[in-house]
């Protein structure tokens, strides 16, 4: 039993690597950089921006030209703060 859950534990490692490398080859380079700053910008926003003035302000960032520019975002939904 126990060569069982081993052969099971390497089988769902490797199985996690290849959905992993599969995700990260459909990113675009750089994506890690935006979200580091998209989190900052959150922050900042939500001590500085009035709650009401705060989903103008990321449409204003990442639902303009810097989403145009990306193909990697261009379809994706923006969150919501």
């Amino acid at each position: 039993m126990k060569t069982a859950l081993n052969n099971n534990d390497v089988a769902a490692a490797v199985l996690a690597r290849q959905i992993e490398t599969r995700i990260e080859e459909t990113m675009v380079p750089g994506l890690g950089e935006l979200v580091a700053f998209a989190s900052r910008l959150r922050l900042s926003a939500a001590r500085h921006v009035a709650s009401e003035r705060r989903r103008g302000l990321r449409l204003c960032v990442f639902g303009g030209a810097p989403r145009r520019l990306n193909p990697g975002v261009r379809n994706a939904r923006p969150s919501t703060y």
